[in-house]
């Protein structure tokens, strides 16, 4: 799979393959350009239209783009005033002034608390972590400077993972698109000294990024334009793609359609004071799910209430 060519997605539905991420990306760019050049749609769209992205696609990434700036501006106003300490609610009301629903005004907060209070502990413990200091000494000294011992830690391991993991991923993902295969990859990764469970984690978590999150937004386009199941694991089959992976991937996107649905109940349930495992029961009998994928999904509703 990971040597799989991507081509024209602009072909009969059945044959569209996977866009490769460096044309999403080099397409992106330009359309964020365009945007901020103040240029319009059409001009931005017809620029970047070639053989792996066709229209549908162009306007999907303009949306996409033309979202990010705006919430870029929000979170620039936001950062403005968690700078001079401004309270919680006053942010919130500005950015709602500005044009931002709950949703963007909460996300623009969340950001820029983060970049004003968080980024420069996590860069400090980059710098620390470059000069060797250990990372007990890292951390006591993060204590000592009144943060608690659980933030600490997790700092510690985003910093490490930015520092250490992140160059690794990226290498991982430019060999699986230029089509090397997964043991060379995986033994280049040993080689390096990483040991092999690792190693294979990391070549996973990279491919999840490359193949199966675009495959899941491919086969939602298809169930959006109609296709019942046994047309897209035909569709799958004719990219190589069988059996329990198939079924897999057709699962996971089908779960995406449904978590809205899915939220909405367990936040009525959870509201009207039913009991956590009831509403995993609940849940896990009306949609169809495993209890392991219940719980889930009622964590992430809990988190983002």
């Amino acid at each position: 799979m990971s040597s799989r060519e991507p081509v024209d997605r602009a072909g009969s539905p059945g044959k569209r393959k996977v866009i490769s991420l460096k044309d999403l990306d080099s397409a992106r760019n330009k359309i964020s350009e365009h945007i901020r050049s103040g240029n319009d749609m059409e001009r931005a769209i017809s620029d970047v239209l070639s053989e792996s992205i066709d229209e549908k696609t162009a306007r999907d990434l303009y949306e996409g783009a033309y979202r990010e700036l705006v919430l870029e501006r929000f979170v620039e106003k936001a950062k403005e005033m968690v700078t001079d300490f401004k309270e919680r609610d006053e942010i919130m009301e500005t950015l709602s002034g500005m044009g931002a629903n709950e949703e963007d005004a909460r996300m623009a907060f969340s950001e820029a608390f983060y970049e004003i209070n968080i980024r420069p502990i996590v860069n400090h413990i980059k710098e620390n972590l470059e000069r060797d200091v250990r990372r007990e000494d890292i951390i006591d000294s993060l204590v000592e400077e009144g943060l608690e011992k659980e933030l600490a830690d997790k700092f510690f391991s985003e910093a490490f993972f930015e520092l250490y993991i992140e160059p690794v991923l990226e290498t991982v993902k430019e060999k699986i698109e230029k089509g090397v295969p997964r043991e060379e990859v995986i033994e280049e990764l040993m080689g390096s000294g990483i040991d092999r469970e690792l190693a294979v984690e990391l070549y996973n978590s990279t491919g999840y990024e490359h193949f199966v999150r675009p495959t899941v937004e491919l086969i939602n386009e298809w169930l959006d334009e109609g296709a019942d199941q046994d047309q897209v694991m035909a569709r799958l089959e004719s990219e190589g793609i069988k059996g329990s992976f198939a079924a897999g991937l057709y699962r996971e996107a089908l779960m995406e359609r449904k978590f809205d649905e899915i939220a909405v109940e367990i936040r009525n349930l959870l509201e009207n004071g039913v009991e956590k495992e009831k509403v995993m029961e609940k849940i896990s009998t009306k949609f169809k799910l495993e209890a392991g994928e219940a719980s889930l999904l009622i964590e992430d509703v809990i988190r983002s209430s």
